[in-house]
């Protein structure tokens, strides 16, 4: 199986606009790979969007087997899936419960 290609990045972020404007930031760091328009850090993985690292330090380029990066995109998806599974069991149940209220 190929190698795909994997860009290890450091990010400055904040966990609001307030910590921004008093200069709370910290650094995290991601891998994109860019064959499976994902990236990944350490609260999950997420499909990337464009800009994502226009203000990231790009530290190293690397490889990884397709495999794991499969499975990486694989986990996606199925969180994805799982998500909507969700949000569509607790409207259904909420709304039952309130048809069940009424009676």
């Amino acid at each position: 199986m190929t190698d795909v290609k994997a860009v290890l990045y450091k990010q400055t972020i904040s966990d609001s606009v307030l910590d921004t404007i008093h200069g709370f930031q910290h650094d995290i760091f991601e891998i994109h790979i860019p064959k499976m328009k994902l990236f990944f850090n350490h609260a999950g993985i997420f499909a990337i969007h464009k800009g994502r690292y226009s203000n990231a330090e790009k530290l190293k380029v690397f490889y990884m087997t397709f495999e794991s990066a499969s499975y990486l995109k694989q986990a996606l998806e199925a969180t994805k899936k799982a998500n909507k599974l969700k949000d569509d069991l607790l409207r259904d149940r909420v709304k039952l419960f309130k048809e069940q209220e009424k009676k």
